[in-house]
């Protein structure tokens, strides 16, 4: 769901390898030339830009899907990209995980290798909504990390739970 835009949503569907797209809150589908994405994360202030992971790499739309183009190819030892974020205090700051985690501070022309001992596998990110330099990973494990210097460095914070989530002001992390 389109964060700027409740009524535009993308939906992938793996086993048919499509994605399609809604502008109507989901009562009529559009499908997009492009194949299925593992994970999506929409622009924080154009809703007409979307991102995709997909096999190890990261495409953009800047037009609502009618075009997509290559980013980057993480080649993640024959990993896939499972987790993308945009920082919406800073658009250009996009993190990419999967078998490693990654991070752009120019919006996806170049990326810096982030993992620094989180290992690797299925990550969920969330970056802090109102401080772009603090950055929350979950392992698949459930292991919670945090880092606060734009992922250089992380800190266990805790060793069991799922799925992240912030307040609606940023406040407090669930």
């Amino acid at each position: 769901v389109n964060p700027t835009d409740g009524n535009v949503l993308y939906a992938s569907i793996a086993a048919e390898g499509k994605l399609y797209r809604s502008e109507d809150g989901g009562t009529t589908w559009t499908s997009l030339p492009h194949w299925s994405c593992e994970t999506l994360a929409f622009h924080p202030e154009d809703p007409r830009t979307a991102y995709c992971g997909a096999g190890g790499g990261l495409s953009v739309t800047r037009d609502a899907g009618a075009r997509w183009d290559a980013v980057y190819s993480l080649k993640m030892n024959g990993g896939s990209t499972t987790a993308i974020t945009v920082s919406r205090a800073n658009p250009q700051l996009i993190w990419v995980g999967g078998s490693g985690l990654y991070q752009s501070l120019d919006g996806g022309v170049s990326w810096a290798e982030r993992s620094s001992g989180i290992g690797a596998g299925h990550l969920e990110l969330r970056l802090h909504p109102t401080d772009s330099s603090i950055l929350f990973v979950e392992r698949p494990d459930g292991q919670l990390y945090r880092s606060s210097d734009e992922g250089r460095a992380w800190t266990l914070i805790e060793d069991s739970g799922s799925g992240l989530a912030f307040d609606a002001g940023g406040g407090a992390l669930y």
